[in-house]
């Protein structure tokens, strides 16, 4: 099974390099977001919407720092390079499945931080 390490890592290099990008760009577009919001005469509540942005960029971030795919993980797959296989023992899916959810609560609490910290920035300007 490759390097298959179940709850710890499913995906190889490339896929990790790929993640990065992602998340890069979803940054890109949340400090994008959160300009225009801060720029124009709109509420500053508005500032929220760089929450769906910023869970993106932090998902994938942690996911090319981890080495883990949550959506293989709950596809019970793995994914190095050219090599791609299923996980057929049970315990080893449930371990991919647990350590998933913990990324994306991860995820989605940081994010929701980051957007915090946002709001009141931009809030007090």
């Amino acid at each position: 099974m490759s390097d298959y390490v179940p709850g710890t890592c499913n995906i190889g290099e490339r896929e990790r390099r790929r993640r990065y990008r992602v998340a890069y760009a979803a940054f890109a577009l949340a400090a994008a977001y959160v300009l225009v919001v801060a720029v124009a005469s709109v509420p500053a509540i508005l500032v929220i919407g760089a929450f769906a942005p910023l869970s993106l960029g932090v998902e994938w971030y942690v996911q090319g720092r981890e080495a883990f795919c949550v959506r293989l993980a709950w596809r019970g797959a793995f994914s190095f390079g050219g090599d791609r296989g299923s996980v057929s023992r049970v315990d080893a899916r449930r371990r991919d499945r647990r350590h998933a959810a913990e990324l994306t609560v991860i995820s989605l609490a940081a994010a929701a931080v980051l957007t915090g910290l946002v709001y009141a920035a931009v809030a007090t300007v």
